[in-house]
């Protein structure tokens, strides 16, 4: 059967209640928009009046159109019902920056969020950015243009992707942010104690005795480790260390060597543990012992940092945790409609372990 022949077995009232439909649709028919009369739709369709009437009937009772008397009939507020949802699977996306330097601690993240989403019957997208921003915005476009019900964000940088986040806010789309999130932006996020991390870690170093202390940032433009930074200033001035607090790059090799051999830095706080790693592996080929020449704190608790020689001490923060939050604040957003914005900070845990020691007496 030809669609011609398909199209004449279908009764006349319905072929002309599809055709107003398509109108509204298509927007020729808007909201509010006046029909024309019964006389003027049947000669149109050169369909009789008692099938105009039965058409429009159905089609007010359905609630597509009113019908006013003495007024005519008009097309309703609530003419396109909104598109149905599928109760199961929802799906929601995970944006982070996963490349391939892979590292434990974001499929930590994935592992905490996907536990959550699998008992509460969503499928979770994994979206990788490779830490570019360009890649974050196009997952942010597909997720508003696929509809999907919810994200969670590990931006590369909250602070470039403002209009993004207002993007997905426009759209009705919920997201929670963990790890970062953008300054004087009001936006649900969970992220660790950065500023306590690095308190600690100084601390600690402090208590050993270490008195030049400085801190070696992997990216210090990242909003993460400016907080951390600021935990280790804190720190130093609450024991009147230092009066200037400059961030050295583990890539300033030599400036890193120089301050260690001038004792200008007989312990180094780093933004991260690959900060860390890489700090270690420097001093070793240029030969300093650690921590018999320089004592070494890092800052994420990777499963890798147990294992080096010596062990790392680091600043452990429980990403399986955060992500797990994450997913039931945005479950909440979702289910239960709540608007209401919060920053949830999750503790973290100092693991002392065989890179600080008190400092070498000369």
């Amino acid at each position: 059967m030809n669609q011609c022949e398909s199209e004449r077995k279908v009764p006349k009232y319905e072929r002309m209640k599809r055709h107003i439909l398509s109108m509204i649709e298509s927007g020729e028919l808007k909201s509010g928009d006046k029909l024309p009369t019964e006389e003027e739709l049947a000669a149109r369709f050169a369909f009789s009046l008692t099938t105009t009437r039965k058409a429009l009937t159905d089609l007010a009772r359905e609630g597509v159109i009113c019908r006013i008397k003495k007024k005519g009939t008009f097309v309703s507020s609530i003419a396109i019902p909104e598109p149905s949802v599928p109760a199961t699977p929802r799906t929601v996306s995970f944006i982070l920056p996963l490349s391939e330097q892979m590292d434990d601690t974001l499929m930590q993240h994935v592992r905490g969020a996907q536990g959550y989403f699998a008992q509460r019957g969503y499928s979770m997208l994994i979206e990788a950015t490779n830490s570019r921003i360009e890649l974050e915005n196009q997952f942010i476009d597909q997720a508003i243009d696929n509809q999907l019900s919810g994200l969670i964000i590990f931006p590369v940088s909250p602070e470039q992707n403002r209009n993004m986040f207002l993007k997905l806010k426009q759209h009705n789309i919920p997201f929670v942010l963990i790890d970062r999130y953008p300054e004087h932006f009001p936006v649900n996020s969970v992220v660790c104690d950065n500023f306590d991390g690095t308190f600690q870690a100084t601390e600690h170093l402090i208590s050993l005795g270490h008195k030049n202390i400085q801190f070696v940032a992997a990216a210090a433009s990242n909003q993460a480790e400016i907080v951390r930074h600021s935990g280790y200033v804190t720190a130093m001035q609450r024991h009147g260390l230092r009066e200037d607090f400059p961030v050295l790059s583990f890539q300033e090799g030599e400036a890193v060597c120089r301050a260690v051999q001038n004792k200008e830095a007989t312990a180094f706080v780093c933004g991260n543990d690959y900060c860390a790693v890489e700090l270690l592996r420097l001093l070793s080929e240029h030969g300093f012992s650690v921590p018999g020449d320089v004592s070494l704190v890092g800052f994420d608790g990777q499963q890798i940092t147990e294992f080096l020689l010596p062990p790392l001490t680091t600043v452990f923060q429980p990403c399986f945790e955060i992500s797990q939050l994450a997913a039931k604040r945005l479950v909440d957003m979702i289910e239960k409609k709540q608007h209401t914005l919060e920053q949830t900070i999750v503790p973290i845990q100092l693991l002392v372990r065989g890179s600080t020691a008190p400092p070498k007496q000369e």
